[in-house]
């Protein structure tokens, strides 16, 4: 009995991965190897910024909080905030340093794929992660350490999160598309232009004739803008 028991377990549903989560899989593989391939010599250089953001991270863990970090001419904080978390993992280095905005740039694929697809066809989707996981400037950003890498992540989730709220109508998405509009201009500098990019997107929609409730819409921007 306890035999027919254990090959009914056996026997159960078995785990079926779809070809969709395959392809992605495959895209965000191919991109973790390309930034994390032998990241503890390449680059080599640590460049200007990386003995900053050194040293802002190393204040982060000795309990020294900051919104913005006036060194270096003075840089958003969100990136040192990684690097403190990723220190807890790993040795605060020049190689952890790397590790965070490598593991950032690996997000950012699956981000990309998951925004398309609000947008295109699921193959168009595919094509987009994959062509940005071997895209050699976004690689080379990515094995940097450098803080610009958390620019193509935030204009990729709010466009996502854009798309969203005007296809939903729903104040927790506009909440959301907010949120992420505020988090962005804790990453680098012309994350600025975003907003300059959505007020004209907003504008062209509008005059693209398409049927929108604009006033009904108008407090859920307020929200967002708030």
């Amino acid at each position: 009995r306890f035999g027919q028991q254990v090959s009914a377990i056996l026997a159960g549903p078995k785990l079926v991965v779809s070809r969709k989560w395959l392809l992605l899989g495959l895209a965000v593989a191919v991109g973790a190897w390309l930034r994390l391939y032998q990241l503890e010599v390449i680059p080599a250089d640590i460049g200007w910024d990386l003995p900053y953001n050194l040293a802002d991270a190393r204040a982060i863990l000795r309990g020294e909080y900051r919104i913005f970090f006036p060194a270096n001419m003075g840089r958003e904080g969100m990136f040192f905030y990684l690097i403190a978390l990723v220190a807890r993992l790993a040795p605060l280095s020049h190689f952890s340093i790397k590790l965070t905005s490598a593991l950032v740039g690996i997000l950012t694929i699956p981000a990309l794929y998951v925004a398309a697809r609000r947008l295109f066809p699921e193959s168009v989707a595919f094509t987009a992660a994959f062509l940005l996981a071997v895209n050699r400037w976004h690689i080379v950003l990515s094995r940097s350490g450098f803080r610009v890498i958390l620019l193509p992540l935030f204009v990729i989730l709010l466009l996502y999160a854009v798309v969203r709220a005007l296809r939903s109508y729903r104040p927790f998405d506009f909440g959301l598309a907010g949120l992420v509009l505020g988090l962005g201009f804790y990453t680098y500098i012309p994350f600025a232009f975003a907003l300059v990019a959505l007020a004209v997107g907003l504008v062209l929609l509008l005059l693209s004739g398409r049927r929108f409730h604009w006033r009904s819409m108008l407090p859920l921007l307020i929200l967002a803008l708030a």
